[in-house]
């Protein structure tokens, strides 16, 4: 993204975090310092001041967002630890009734088997049973009642088994289910991790722009600033509030993504198997104004182990052109920011490719509709942090951003 001349003034102001008293630290004003610097220094304080107020309304409102985010995560992982007790109590009361059955189907064996002996005695067996029965009639009813029970006991071992096995097959089934409601809750607990560790982010980032605020106020409050290392200072903070800031509005937009596709796995794995990243441009004929990669543009937050980081490919094109999606894909999410990467949609695609376009005049799809490559899904804008029209485009593999050029084929 390229350096907001506004947010320019923003920056002026959120420095005031970590610095001692300005009393304490800074050199006596300058007495050379001229009237004329003096206005200009308190022209820019007040507009930072202007600036991070609105900023300061902004964070609160992604605080609440991330707020709600946490509340429907955690509604969400009380439905899934329900769903695993009612699991874990039907799978023991399931293993009680098998382990029940197992023991009638040994019982129901045995008595068939000493009944297959009794009928198979030796001779000198048959002759003293004969001996006892009024005649050989009595002896063949005798047989085949012992026959008739061993075929009866035979079928109730065998139904017995039966019922067993689609016991064990349910109880198959309810273990497959409790390993995927598991995955589940890892899955949503991350999921309430991240955000958590976001709002932390943001609470800090508030403190800064609250701290800066105040500072700025004080300073107006004495008259008309007239040392310029003081301004100094306090830009060169705010410069690094400003990443911070940004890059907390950035990582919402991810994880936004990230919580609706993982809420979402049938509609995600409904776009096939992965592939190799093969994309076509979201804007044909675009200008590429910022290559992926370091920069010096003060606003970008560090990544990587540099200090300022273009994660995305920014292409300039006139205001309303339509951005189109460069793969078939799931809208995870679309929002607005007053920073970071202003109005985006960000699309999820087949094999955990992720693809954002930021700084739109307004998105054209909403969050669960399915897309198909070369569609329109948004206007070329400049909102957010941008000095001008244009798009910036973001490709995250496996949560990684990665460069969008090599994968750009047509």
């Amino acid at each position: 993204m390229r350096r907001l001349v506004i947010v320019a003034a923003l920056l002026a102001l959120l420095a005031g975090v970590g610095a001692v008293p300005v009393s304490a630290a800074s050199p006596s004003p300058s007495p050379s310092a001229s009237p004329g610097l003096a206005d200009q220094l308190r022209s820019r304080l007040t507009g930072s001041l202007a600036a991070a107020v609105g900023a300061q309304a902004q964070l609160a409102q992604a605080l609440s967002r991330n707020a709600a985010q946490r509340e429907s995560v955690r509604r969400q992982i009380e439905a899934t630890d329900a769903r695993l007790a009612e699991l874990d109590a039907s799978l023991t009361a399931r293993q009680e009734r098998i382990a029940a059955l197992r023991a009638r189907i040994a019982a129901e064996r045995a008595s068939v088997a000493a009944l297959a002996r009794a009928i198979d005695e030796e001779p000198p067996g048959l002759l003293a049973r004969l001996a006892r029965a009024r005649g050989l009639g009595e002896l063949l009813a005798s047989m085949a009642e012992l026959t008739a029970a061993g075929g009866r006991g035979n079928a109730l071992a065998a139904a017995l088994d039966r019922d067993r096995g689609a016991l064990e097959e349910q109880q198959a089934e309810e273990q497959a289910e409790r390993a995927r409601q598991a995955d589940m809750r890892g899955s949503q607990q991350a999921d309430q991790d991240r955000l958590r560790a976001l709002m932390v982010e943001q609470d800090r980032v508030a403190a800064a722009l609250g701290a800066s605020i105040r500072r700025t106020r004080t300073e107006l409050s004495g008259g008309r600033p007239s040392d310029p290392a003081v301004a100094e200072r306090l830009e060169e903070q705010l410069l690094a509030d400003q990443a911070a800031l940004i890059a907390a509005a950035q990582q919402a937009a991810w994880d936004q993504a990230a919580l609706w596709m993982e809420a979402n796995p049938g509609a995600m794995a409904s776009l096939g198997p992965a592939r190799p990243p093969a994309l076509s441009w979201p804007l044909s004929g675009a200008t590429i104004t910022q290559p992926f990669g370091p920069t010096d543009v003060a606003i970008e937050p560090p990544y990587g182990g540099y200090a300022h980081f273009h994660t995305g490919l920014d292409l300039a094109d006139p205001p309303g052109t339509p951005v189109l999606a460069a793969d078939d894909g799931m809208v995870a999410a679309s929002d607005s920011s007053a920073t970071g990467y202003g109005t985006y949609v960000v699309l999820g695609h087949a094999g955990g490719l992720t693809t954002l376009y930021g700084h739109l005049l307004q998105p054209l799809v909403r969050v669960g509709e399915r897309v198909s490559r070369g569609q329109p899904i948004g206007l070329v804008g400049s909102t957010g942090n941008s000095t001008g029209p244009h798009l910036h485009f973001e490709v995250r593999l496996a949560d990684r951003p990665v460069d969008p050029q090599p994968l750009l084929v047509g």
